[in-house]
């Protein structure tokens, strides 16, 4: 399947080695500004939405111009990946997710976390256990995007809490911390009649972090993609407490993006559904922060 990308800035190269060493695909253009005509690569973005050789285009641009260029894309007669979130509004997302559904096509968010292999164990572990708090952790020293921390790393957290609960019926607080121009550190409480949790997030931390702690009845699962043994899972026997068991597991955590690539390609070949759905409720989430810090959703 021919595809162009466009952006080439950090996450666009990175995308673009994944795309060419992927041979379901063949990458035959990509969009930069800042260069001229040149083999693969053009100044000219409609040399990407004009060729009808081409099926798909991959998003990898500044988030503010994920909508137009999606919508292009769609009107365009392609499909469309886009690097997460999908837009910064509700509004748009529901208009980009009634289009693709009228025009058959598909339109999936690069929530890459969602195929991480750690999250799948967590997943298996954790199906029919009570639990009882989790905590979500992505802090780092980083670059300042153009929008809140809720866009640029919050979004990651709510794409595997939906993975491996739904995000239905959730109620959610957000707690700006520190902020300039935009939110650089803050955290988003939620709760259901279940459990409870903790989304934190912070681009002050000189300490890079990535951990999910999940606390259950009768077991801890933590994971910890940046380090060797990405996911740990406790036993233990509640009453006194002690630890039953301990297993370890070490998964590779640098390939994710290949996963990521195979599910699209199910989703453009009909064997699979996109992400639309979840995106959809993500964004509606960070969206509702808009009107409120306190937000509930409910199953419509």
């Amino acid at each position: 399947m021919k595809v162009g990308l466009v952006g080439y800035g950090y996450w666009g190269r990175i995308l673009s080695e994944y795309i060419q060493k992927d041979k379901k695909f063949d990458l035959i253009s990509i969009y930069c500004p800042s260069t001229e005509r040149n083999g693969l690569f053009t100044n000219d973005i409609n040399d990407l939405f004009d060729n009808t050789d081409i099926q798909t285009i991959f998003i990898a641009s500044p988030t503010k111009t994920h909508y137009e260029l999606g919508k292009k894309g769609l009107l365009k007669d392609k499909n469309i990946f886009c690097e997460k979130p999908l837009t910064l509004s509700f509004k748009e997302t529901k208009e980009l997710a009634k289009i693709s559904k009228e025009k058959n096509l598909i339109i999936q968010t690069d929530y890459v976390y969602t195929f991480s292999p750690s999250i799948n164990k967590i997943k298996e572990i954790i199906d029919g256990k009570k639990i009882n708090y989790i905590e979500m952790n992505m802090s780092q020293l980083g670059k300042y995007y153009q929008e809140d921390i809720y866009y640029t790393l919050s979004c990651h957290q709510l794409s595997i809490l939906d993975y491996l609960f739904g995000l239905d019926n959730f109620e959610f607080n957000f707690n700006d911390i520190m902020k300039n121009d935009f939110v650089r550190m803050g955290e988003i409480l939620f709760y259901n009649d279940d459990f409870q949790g903790r989304i934190i997030n912070s681009l002050y931390s000189p300490i890079k972090e990535r951990y999910i702690k999940i606390y259950g009845n009768d077991f801890y699962v933590e994971y910890t993609p940046l380090k060797s043994e990405t996911l740990k899972y406790f036993k233990i026997e509640k009453e006194r407490p002690i630890v039953l068991c301990k297993k370890s597991f070490e998964f590779d955590e640098n390939n994710n993006i290949e996963l990521m690539l195979e599910d699209f390609w199910k989703c453009l070949k009909n064997k699979k559904n996109s992400n639309i759905v979840s995106s959809l409720k993500i964004s509606e989430i960070l969206d509702s922060r808009r009107k409120s810090q306190f937000y509930k959703r409910e199953v419509k």
